[in-house]
This record gives C-alpha cells, sequence and structure tokens, in this order.
C-alpha cells in the first residue's frame, strides 16, 4: 500500500496523546489524523472536541479509527500506556509499558505499516528499543522522543539564568531521558559564544549554578507530577516539533532515541545522542565531541538502561531459539551424517536441480517467488521474527517446502 505522506495516527488518547494531537493541529502539518485508543469512546470524543476547532486551523481530518487506518500512515506515534504517578520513577514503567507494546506491535506490523514509528511512551528508551526489535522496521524508522523535551527544559532555564532568548541558546541533554542524563556544556554556546566566556559577560551563572540547573531539568518532570499529576504540553510540543522535521524533510539535528550501532563504542540499547531527523526518519547518528567527564557519563547512563534491558527479557540474549521442523535449529542433518546448516545452501541446491528438472514443485510458485519465502543471508533474527509473526501460513508452507525437497534430494540419492 501506498504511504500517505499527510495521514498520521496516535495510538493513546490520555493526556500526552491528546496534548499532542492539538500540536500537531495547530501545526498543519498533516490533512489526516487518526486517532486510536483502547476505549473507543475516548479516542471518538478527543477527535469530536479537536475538530470543532478546525475552522481556527488549518483544513484536515481528525478522527477515531482502529489499526486498520494505520496501514498507509507516514508515522504512528505511540503514546499508550501507564503514566508515571508521584515518587516513581520511568524505568518503574517498564514492566507494564513493555506488555502494552507487545499487544500493539503485531496490530501495526500485522497491517503492513511500513512507516516511521515514533515512540513517546516511557520508559522511552527501553520501550524505543524493543519496538524496533518487536517490529522489524529498520533502525531509521523506528526512535524515540528521546531528550528532545530536556533539551527544551535545559535552553529554557539557561535562557531565563542569562537572561536571553532561549532560541539563542545552543546545548544539549544526552543519554537516557531520566535520572542519569547528562548536559553537554564542553560545546555549549550562546549563539557561537563559548557557554563558559558568556557567563562571563552575563557575570552569571558560575559552575555550581550550572549545576543546579542541570538537577533542575533532570527532576522537572517529578516537580510537574507533583503539583499537578502529570506532564503533557512540553512532550506534546517536542513531538510535534519532531514531526515537522520529518514532514518538511528539514534534516534537523535533534537529540532523539536512537539505536546505537558502535557510536561511544556502545550497542544494544536505544539512547539519546544527536542525529540528524528528515523525511526518511532517523538520516544519520552523530557522534558529536565529549569531554571525558561527559562520555564517562554517558557510558555510565548506558551501562543503566543495559541492565534494564537485560532485566525485562528484552535483550537478544534472552530470546528463545527460533521455531523450526525436524532437528534442532542450524542442524538440519540427514541420513548419513551430513547436515545442511545454512538455508541458502538448500536453496541453491534446489534451484539447481529444479532448473534441470529433477525436482517436482509442491505448488508453491515459481523459483522467484521460492526464493522470496526463505530466508537468505545475514537476515536479522528481528526481521525474521516478524516474518513469523505476520505469515504463519507462510512460515509452515516454507517449512513443508523444506521437508519435501529434503525428502527428494534422499530419494535421489544426493546424500549417502
Amino acid at each position: 500500500m501506498m504511504i500517505d505522506v499527510r495521514k498520521a495516527a496516535i495510538i493513546g488518547c490520555g493526556f500526552v496523546g491528546a496534548s499532542i494531537a492539538f500540536s500537531l493541529m495547530q501545526r498543519g502539518l498533516y490533512s489526516e489524523l487518526v486517532l486510536i485508543d483502547s476505549d473507543r469512546e475516548k479516542a471518538a470524543g478527543e477527535a469530536m472536541d479537536l475538530s470543532h476547532g478546525l475552522p481556527y486551523a488549518a483544513s484536515m481530518q481528525i478522527y477515531a479509527g482502529t489499526y486498520d487506518d494505520t496501514a498507509d500512515c507516514s508515522m504512528v506515534i505511540l503514546a499508550a500506556g501507564a503514566s508515571q504517578k508521584p515518587g516513581e520513577t520511568r524505568l518503574d514503567l517498564i514492566g507494564r509499558n513493555t506488555a502494552i507494546l507487545r499487544r500493539i506491535l503485531p496490530e501495526l506490523t500485522g497491517r503492513g505499516f511500513q512507516g516511521i514509528l515514533l515512540v513517546v511512551s516511557n520508559p522511552v528508551d527501553v520501550l524505543t528499543y524493543a519496538a524496533w526489535r518487536l517490529s522489524g522496521l529498520p533502525a531509521g524508522q523506528v526512535f524515540g522522543s528521546g531528550t528532545v523535551l530536556d533539551t527544551a527544559r535545559l535552553k529554557y532555564l539557561l535562557g531565563q539564568e542569562l537572561g536571553v532568548d532561549s532560541r539563542n541558546v545552543h546545548a544539549a541533554i544526552l543519554g537516557e531521558h531520566g535520572d542519569s542524563e547528562l548536559a553537554v556544556w564542553s560545546s555549549a554556546n550562546i549563539s557561537s559564544i563559548d557557554l563558559d566566556r558568556f557567563c562571563q559577560l552575563r557575570g552569571r551563572p558560575d559552575r555550581a549554578g550550572l549545576d543546579r540547573i542541570y538537577r533542575e531539568v533532570r527532576d522537572s518532570a517529578y516537580e510537574i507530577i507533583r503539583r499537578k499529576g502529570a506532564t503533557y504540553y512540553g512532550i506534546a510540543m517536542a513531538v510535534a516539533r519532531i514531526a515537522e522535521c520529518i514532514v518538511r524533510d528539514e534534516r534537523a539535528m535533534l537529540p532523539v532515541s536512537v539505536l546505537l550501532q558502535g557510536q561511544y563504542g556502545l550497542d544494544g540499547l536505544c539512547l539519546s545522542i544527536p542525529a540528524i531527523v528528515g523525511r526518511n526518519g532517523v538520516e544519520s547518528v552523530l557522534e558529536i565531541p565529549l569531554d571525558p567527564g561527559e562520555r564517562q557519563a554517558l557510558l555510565d547512563s548506558a551501562a543503566r538502561l543495559k541492565a534494564v534491558i537485560r532485566d525485562a527479557g528484552l535483550d537478544p540474549a534472552s530470546d528463545p531459539p527460533e521455531e523450526c521442523a525436524g532437528p534442532p535449529c542450524g542442524s538440519r542433518s540427514a541420513p548419513g551424517g551430513r547436515s545442511y546448516h545454512h538455508s541458502a545452501v538448500l536453496l541453491l541446491v534446489i534451484l539447481i536441480l529444479r532448473g534441470a528438472g529433477l525436482l517436482l514443485e509442491p505448488g508453491l510458485g515459481t523459483a522467484p517467488q521460492l526464493a522470496q519465502l526463505i530466508p537468505i543471508g545475514d537476515h536479522s533474527t528481528h526481521r525474521s521474527r516478524s516474518r513469523q509473526r505476520q505469515g504463519h501460513d507462510l512460515q509452515h508452507k516454507t517449512r513443508n517446502f523444506h521437508r519435501w525437497n529434503l525428502l527428494h534430494l534422499l530419494r535421489l540419492s544426493i546424500v549417502s
């Protein structure tokens, strides 16, 4: 199905999801916005309320829909999940929200969704990693809101402290969207003037003042939740900014939560570091310079998240072995002690023999179609599992085809 670049969906219509919908409507980025919630009446009510303001906004459709409506969406925003309560950390939500994620993703992948999946639910870094592994989508199309909001908080508070427009403040929060995040002071500047130099010119703040600002940024969510029960306006505007970069193909640099693949010597997790965001999602992940203290803080943040991922059973080492027919996976043994360890080898033999007219076809189509059915080469396990979830019937036929051809090979005395 063709992707509609002006169509998006929000899954989860609580405070955060509804605020995101309002912010997107105000920016006029989409012509069609689908609201999905387990409480269909709640989604319908939010859609009605928002739609009544459309005479004063850009022309668009906002409606309560189902997962069927996501198939052609250019972006799905995942805002479903349990909210953070007073006294809870974001990581305390992992059990409840991972379970919700596992229910939602098959609904999306089962309908052939191929757009961008933006994760907002907390803990966003862990859930982004889980969403990438479970969805089978390319890493550039699955990312989280990360520390985009934390960075906005840092810019705002620095601007207030220094008496300048926060839009002139260039600084970032990296790492976990949570208690182990870090402020990158070493490259911070005010309209190209080094932060330390600018602080000297203004006579404030000193290093202790910067540390105080960092703690205020880190603990902002706790303070807001203590006062009003939830945070939603700030994250809604942060998500709208990310969506704007995608729709307008800005290729802007944002600290979103992305899959690390060797940056800073890290992999196997998602963490917020600067990335170029455009129409195709995350187009490039940038390893910006950090001073030794910042680098160590980032490594500590990563270690904290890796432990959470492992304890939640989301790391590859915790996966059960993939299902296969006959002998254990990776050891398809034939009589005589000869093994077929790689499906590509078997495929090559089958195609050569079929080309010579030695193999019959059990109603599964032509050789090119067969090549699409049998996994070849270095496909990642998460994509394989995604295909298994999406097409159990197809997988069953493929396994039967393997067994049928292997038996036929035996009958031809290829294996003695």
